[in-house]
């Protein structure tokens, strides 16, 4: 349980356990807070290192910033951990096949969102010590019917229509490195 001027907070953690250096904290996470959902999200930022450029996706036909740029993202499902997420939805929205060991959390953020619900997203990204594994011709727009195009941006020149909360997010990855961990403590188990 942790207090805050938030509220009560109630991080279940029943079954974590660290799985192959993964924290524990990302395993499997469950997050309430007292008689309201607050909902986990996932986002990847996969930059190209060879030419500095992003993976971006138009959304479309979702009723949530639909005609704006974002990642490659999603909700985190029952029972599914934080990178298995990030995992499946690599693969359900870009044809993306990544590994949970390939992944990091570079950015953590609680904000609401324009209908008024709660978010924890955490934001992924490849260590730079795996990005050779990744291949990238297999991206393709896997979820057209929820996507426009899935394409890649110079992170110097992102789409004026990013959603500002994901641009702000993409803007922190030259503040990451595989050496730097976010900060995030459970309190109170």
């Amino acid at each position: 349980m942790l207090r805050s001027g938030l509220g009560v907070w109630h991080i279940a953690n029943e079954s974590l356990r660290a799985t192959k250096g993964i924290p524990r904290y990302l395993c499997h996470a469950t997050i309430k807070r007292e008689n309201k959902r607050v909902l986990v999200a996932v986002y990847l930022a996969l930059v190209n290192k060879k030419n500095n450029n992003l993976l971006m996706l138009r959304r479309q036909n979702t009723g949530y910033y639909d005609g704006n740029f974002t990642l490659v993202s999603g909700h985190v499902e029952e029972g599914e951990s934080i990178v298995g997420a990030t995992v499946r939805e690599a693969k359900e929205e870009a044809g993306l096949d990544v590994k949970e060991d390939q992944l990091e959390v570079y950015f953590t953020m609680m904000r609401q969102s324009s209908k008024k619900k709660k978010y924890v997203d955490f934001f992924l990204k490849i260590k730079d010590t795996h990005f050779d594994d990744i291949d990238l011709s297999r991206i393709h727009n896997a979820e057209p019917h929820k996507a426009s195009e899935v394409n890649f941006y110079p992170l110097s020149k992102l789409p004026g229509n990013t959603i500002d909360y994901v641009r702000f997010a993409i803007d922190q990855l030259s503040q990451s490195s595989d050496n730097v961990k976010p900060i995030f403590k459970e309190w109170k188990f």
